[in-house]
């Protein structure tokens, strides 16, 4: 009895560890995409991800420029300039300069691969403009004005 009983257990177990799990593909498995007023912003050469923390990680220069922002990455510094607007964040430091007010994020900026990333947030709200999250398309939607540069 106890033998057929752990013959079944062992065979559930092995039977459920071949049961295709689709459906429930995990965020990151799924691409991260990122929209501007309902406009899918292009991720040329550069793509978002997941860091150690699940932070969603992009590449600064699409999302400043998909807004309007100038953008020029220095090699510990990237600055965003429109009209109206300036921004200054630095590799390592929590803390970022917009219009000479000090904000601080949660996170610092990366630079990997000779490319900037920090989560779209912060540079979305510095910029003037909303951020939400949509969980079932794995979209940051980012929502404003187009600022000019």
């Amino acid at each position: 009895m106890k033998k057929s009983l752990l013959t079944m257990l062992f065979c559930t177990v092995v039977a459920l560890s071949f049961t295709s799990s689709e459906g429930t593909v995990s965020a990151a498995s799924k691409e991260i995409k990122a929209t501007f007023n309902g406009t899918q912003i292009n991720f040329a050469d550069a793509k978002p991800f997941k860091d150690a923390s699940g932070r969603i990680q992009v590449p600064i220069r699409a999302i400043g420029e998909a807004l309007g922002a100038e953008v020029e990455g220095h090699s510990k510094m990237v600055t965003f300039s429109a009209e109206g607007v300036w921004m200054e964040i630095v590799v390592g430091e929590k803390m970022y300069d917009v219009n000479g007010q000090k904000y601080e994020m949660d996170t610092t900026l990366i630079k990997k691969d000779g490319r900037f990333y920090v989560p779209a947030r912060y540079v979305a709200e510095g910029l003037k403009s909303k951020v939400t999250w949509d969980n079932k398309t794995n979209t940051i939607i980012i929502k404003g004005e187009k600022l000019k540069k």
